[in-house]
């Protein structure tokens, strides 16, 4: 397995064994649900559909886990991150397009040593909760901001997961946490993370997706310069000093660091869709990411 991963610079994996760990996922899902009911989750938090349920849906039994943690911060976004208005993760061409890409590579890798199994590709949108196999395998730290953090690599990254029913020697590290010291909660612009963890209804990144504003909510967009996401929180937090820099070079290519109003304003939702194809913001349509450029210029 190592020397799969060892050709796809810049990524960090573990493998877990979902029978080992089915208990304790679907107790992690149960409370995702408890705090959706408490109005705490909004509805693109995924909290994940039981184990037994899911391998149905995959068609066949899942055994092993492998958890990928894909890093998109490049040396050149940083430098750019206060001057754009889109999130540092949106400027680059869809990440769901490149985990795709990068996790097909890696399943063709694995049918040459595992020719008989089966395989499942998830990054942000399916039915399994990514975020659990991250903390459980060891991958990143547990943090307040709902972030995964990863020693290599800091917070700046997305998890990919490839399901399958090969059995594969698990390759974990210790669970951790962050140390909790509070700057996220401190410089948080929308006060959305408390001790108690974040309220996803209340983040800046949240609301920059949101089809109807309140008048409070689009004060707190004013106040920002960011029209499609938040990297607050991620900004102060200490775990991403002096992290790695990612290598991928998709993650590199046409770069995107702002959309203005004269960009857009002739374009039909039609065309903006089409012209931003390969963007993550693209399916939001025109109209909500006009309107967060004219909130923030005041308009």
């Amino acid at each position: 397995m190592n020397k799969i991963i060892e050709k796809y610079d810049n990524v960090d994996y573990r493998v877990l064994s979902i029978e080992s760990c089915k208990d304790e996922y679907d107790k992690f899902t149960k409370e995702l649900q408890d705090r959706r009911k408490c109005g705490l989750n909004n509805e693109y938090e995924v909290f994940g559909d039981n184990i037994d349920s899911i391998s149905i849906k995959c068609g066949f039994q899942a055994m092993t886990a492998i958890v990928l943690f894909i890093p998109y911060m490049t040396e050149e976004k940083i430098k750019f991150s206060k001057k754009s208005n889109l999130s540092s993760h949106a400027c680059s061409i869809d990440y769901h397009l490149i985990a795709k890409n990068l996790m097909s590579n890696i399943v063709m890798d694995l049918k040459n040593e595992y020719p008989e199994n089966n395989y499942y590709i998830q990054c942000d949108n399916g039915p399994y909760n990514e975020r659990f196999f991250a903390i459980k395998s060891g991958l990143g730290k547990k943090s307040t901001n709902s972030t995964i953090i990863n020693d290599v690599y800091g917070s700046y990254g997305f998890i990919g997961l490839i399901i399958t029913d090969a059995m594969i020697k698990e390759y974990k590290t210790q669970e951790k946490h962050c140390n909790h010291c509070g700057e996220c909660i401190k410089k948080c612009p929308s006060k959305a993370i408390s001790s108690e963890g974040i309220d996803f209804n209340r983040c800046i990144s949240y609301l920059t997706q949101k089809k109807k504003l309140s008048e409070t909510e689009e004060q707190l967009l004013k106040s920002q310069n960011k029209i499609f996401g938040c990297d607050v929180c991620q900004e102060v937090c200490h775990e991403n000093k002096n992290k790695k820099y990612s290598n991928i070079e998709d993650f590199k290519r046409d770069l995107l660091y702002n959309i203005e109003l004269e960009d857009i304003e002739y374009l039909s939702n039609r065309e903006f869709k089409r012209k931003f194809s390969d963007r993550n913001f693209s399916w939001k349509g025109k109209n909500i990411i006009a309107r967060n450029i004219s909130i923030g210029r005041g308009k």
